[in-house]
């Protein structure tokens, strides 16, 4: 059964808290995948996923033998939670699945921490679509579910990109903004992944170098899609007492919220999803110096989430760290 968000409590705010991060070798990997002049095998889920969960582990300062709780995804082929178990050598008293691309798995360890189902939980995701060779858009959309609704049919869009295109059309006709501005963030990404030496394109690219590019739907130009890439990520989360005998600040998480938007198809995709309400929560201890997105999607693929806002019970957690922690990871573009 798909592992739902809880919902919004203050008896769970910084209950629980994120005290390590690990990651596959983004750049690394795919500059050898690029590399004509060598044949490479293509690394396989359970690689990285050992590759992520060991780092995490070492950032964290925690064993192995430590973690109790797992929480995987199975989608765009990642592996159940189960097989990610057995791949880590792990025998968790906690298993669960998240939804999509881990929606609201952050919010469901902290529930699971504080009930005391697992002491110290990974959460695990990663994907293989450039090693599978995994298409977006054309007739790879013409079948059945959401995916063909959204993508192909009625309208025959034949990408993501063509839908995403469309809702900035409409959103740059109702706010007056203009193709410099969507450059903006292109730019701001590739300033964090200039600092980031996991990182895959790092030069510097400046709003000038953005609108030289050529379109690939208008008005979505080359930097604002994602590459095609292998890799995976992992979270170590624990209850806020331990955390304070990590090697590092921890990230407590301290809330999280649902939206729901109910009016017509495009204000949805467009209005809805990019004015959603937030909600907070009142501080009970002195305010964070910092706060951040815990397992927020990267900038490009967050587009899709104004398609719809999260069904109830599910939410984006947000967290802090009251004496802030190194800078998170930019965006590989």
């Amino acid at each position: 059964m798909p592992l739902l968000a809880p919902a919004p409590d203050p008896e769970l705010s910084s209950a629980a808290a994120i005290v390590g991060v690990g990651e596959s070798n983004y750049g690394a990997d795919y500059a050898a995948a690029r590399d004509r002049s060598r044949t490479i095998e293509p690394s396989s889920l359970e690689s990285l996923y050992r590759t992520a969960f060991q780092r995490a582990l070492a950032d964290a300062g925690v064993q192995r033998s430590d973690v109790d709780g797992v929480i995987g995804s199975v989608s765009y082929g990642a592996l159940g939670a189960d097989t990610v178990a057995k791949s880590l050598d792990l025998e968790p008293r906690f298993l669960a699945e998240g939804i999509g691309m881990m929606l609201g798995v952050v919010p469901a360890a902290v529930a699971a921490l504080t009930a005391r189902r697992c002491d110290v939980v990974a959460l695990v995701y990663g994907a293989l679509s450039r090693g599978t060779g995994r298409e977006f858009g054309g007739q790879t959309y013409t079948g059945n579910g959401r995916d063909s609704y959204y993508y192909y049919h009625p309208w025959r869009w034949s990408s993501q990109a063509a839908h995403w295109a469309m809702m900035f059309q409409h959103y740059a006709a109702a706010f007056g903004v203009t193709e410099a501005s969507l450059g903006s963030v292109a730019t701001t990404l590739r300033a964090h992944a200039a600092r980031n030496t996991n990182a895959i394109m790092r030069s510097p690219m400046t709003v000038e170098d953005y609108l030289e590019t050529r379109y690939i739907v208008r008005p979505l130009r080359l930097f604002d899609l994602c590459l095609v890439n292998d890799g995976a990520v992992c979270l170590i989360m624990c209850r806020s007492d331990r955390a304070a005998y990590g090697p590092h600040a921890a990230v407590h998480v301290s809330g999280w919220a649902d939206v729901e938007v109910a009016s017509d198809k495009m204000r949805r995709l467009v209005v809805g999803g990019l004015r959603a309400r937030r909600s907070t929560w009142p501080a009970s201890t002195a305010a964070p110096s910092t706060t951040s997105r815990a397992m927020t999607r990267r900038a490009s693929t967050s587009c899709a989430s104004s398609r719809g806002t999260a069904s109830p019970r599910r939410g984006w957690a947000s967290a802090s760290s009251r004496t802030g922690r190194r800078p998170s990871a930019g965006s590989s573009r």
